[in-house]
């Protein structure tokens, strides 16, 4: 996953705002344009997606890349109700710490390109008689590589220090691969890249798992079934 753990005072106020407004406009549209019944019918599984998503951005990998399960989210509950529970995941990250409060809109508009791309690729790739292994595998490196590209945009048009993105969300390890001297924009979008490249093909591995399982046990679980 792509997310900005940054502190509050290292974010233009500017861009702080803009990524609120436009998270706003997202939601909004999404509330006028679902039905309520279809809200209300789906809080549980909403509010559930959120909380395995924030179990699995738990699980250390080695690497400076969490699980997050996004495309998941979106083929269980859909697009807009994943957005939905990727505001929400991004209010409880802010709450304890892990990114300051001036983030959470541009990391749920990160985050939330996820499950929006992924969705409606899956979707699209399906039609073209891909089978649905492939169609998802793709999909999810796809929709992560879309996500990284725009956090790294963000930091660039930010002005934020990219080592200071870098080390955020390496933890305990990117003081071993570069110094805040050497790491340029360009270097950062490459390292960024590949390692999101690297990470999403786990994700997408352990994407086909569960969903093959529920194609096998409890098709209703997808919206789209048995594919």
């Amino acid at each position: 996953m792509s997310h900005l753990h940054i502190t509050d005072d290292l974010l233009q106020w500017q861009l702080a705002l803009l990524g609120y407004l436009i998270t706003l406009l997202v939601i909004g549209y999404i509330l006028v344009t679902t039905k309520k019944e279809e809200l209300f019918n789906n809080i549980a599984k909403l509010g559930i997606m959120a909380a395995l998503m924030l179990i699995v951005m738990s699980i250390p990998l080695g690497i400076p890349f969490h699980l997050n399960l996004s495309i998941l989210t979106a083929l269980i509950i859909g697009p807009k109700l994943g957005f939905i529970s990727i505001l929400l995941v991004n209010i409880i990250l802010a709450t304890f710490g892990h990114g300051g409060i001036t983030v959470v809109g541009l990391n749920t508009l990160i985050m939330g390109s996820e499950v929006f791309v992924g969705y409606y690729l899956f979707s699209f790739l399906l039609t073209k008689g891909i089978k649905w292994q492939y169609a998802l595998f793709t999909t999810v490196l796809i929709a992560l590589i879309i996500s990284a590209s725009l956090m790294v945009t963000i930091v660039r048009i930010g002005g934020i220090e990219p080592a200071i993105v870098y080390h955020s969300c390496d933890h305990d390890h990117g003081e071993h691969v570069t110094t805040g001297e050497d790491l340029t924009y360009s270097r950062f979008a490459m390292l960024v890249l590949g390692i999101v490249l690297f990470g999403s093909i786990i994700e997408a591995l352990i994407i086909l798992v569960i969903v093959n399982y529920f194609r096998k046990i409890r098709p209703d679980y997808l919206l789209k079934g048995g594919f």
